[in-house]
């Protein structure tokens, strides 16, 4: 953990990685990110954790092999084994406790390729308009406004929920930490930033966003090999074809079609697939928004 402390007084912001322990961009770009941060230039105090689940990082696994449970997943209470109630609950009284406004890096994970998006909770009040706020900061123009059930225990729903302004940035996967990547996770971390009042910046907010809150999830029904056909990032309707499932020798036995017409958020892309395997993430629902006020 890193903590640097403005000159003036302000806000603490709380930007956190790896909650997943294969998402590595989210680290990358703190590490590029922190040698630039000077007191002088800081209003308030940044808490920075470039890898909050370390026995699942070490493993290069989304979540610790000894104790599977997904760490964003688990913040809305309840007893889990071993690993994960003590990291989530010691990081809720040191870190989640002394934060305003959380920033959190996702990066698709080991077997995802991802558009780049930001994700706010849907809680309603001032909270609601600030977390919206800082998502359009970071400068891309898709966002999810989710009101579902899926992030229920994630841990910007936890913050949202204690007051907290708070967003989630997913930018690409498959493990990976591209340079090109980085830099455009650390420009949207950046206009987060200023848009949380820590960091003298002036955030690269669009003409026009768009706005989804819907969210679906497809899978497949056969086991083979993998070959996909759209990239992240593109729109799809319902019924296109997103794949397609082979056996050994080539013979196609599944297509997997989109359930929606969408955006395609995220898609699987190793080159073997298991039955019942989460292929695509779709995002559905949309409308167009302006910059904040």
């Amino acid at each position: 953990m890193a903590v640097v402390s403005g000159k003036k007084g302000g806000p603490t912001v709380w930007v956190n990685a790896s909650i997943h322990g294969d998402e590595y961009l989210g680290t990358a770009a703190i590490a590029r990110l922190l040698p630039s941060l000077e007191p002088e230039a800081l209003t308030g105090s940044l808490i920075l954790t470039p890898v909050l689940n370390v026995p699942a990082f070490r493993e290069m696994r989304r979540t610790n092999s000894h104790h599977d449970v997904d760490l964003n997943r688990a913040w809305a209470g309840g007893v889990h084994p071993g690993t994960t109630t003590r990291i989530r609950d010691e990081v809720a009284s040191e870190i989640l406790a002394r934060a305003d406004v959380v920033i959190d890096l996702h990066s698709g994970g080991n077997r995802y390729l991802q558009g780049a998006f930001t994700v706010y909770h849907r809680v309603g009040g001032t909270v609601e308009e600030r977390s919206c706020a800082l998502a359009k900061a970071c400068g891309l123009p898709l966002i999810w406004a989710d009101g579902t059930e899926f992030l229920e225990g994630a841990l910007i729903t936890a913050a949202a929920k204690m007051g907290k302004p708070s967003a989630l940035i997913e930018i690409a996967g498959e493990g990976k930490a591209e340079e090109h990547w980085v830099l455009r996770m650390v420009s949207a971390v950046r206009g987060a930033l200023a848009r949380a009042g820590v960091l003298r910046w002036e955030p690269d907010y669009l003409p026009e966003y768009r706005v989804f809150h819907e969210f679906s999830l497809v899978k497949n029904h056969r086991e083979g090999l993998w070959e996909r056909q759209v990239e992240p990032g593109e729109d799809v309707g319902k019924g296109d074809t997103l794949g397609r499932v082979l056996d050994p020798f080539g013979a196609e036995i599944e297509v997997v079609k989109s359930t929606e017409d969408a955006n395609l958020l995220g898609i699987y892309t190793y080159g073997f697939v298991t039955e019942g395997e989460t292929i695509a993430e779709l995002g559905h629902g949309f409308h167009k928004e302006g910059p904040p006020a």
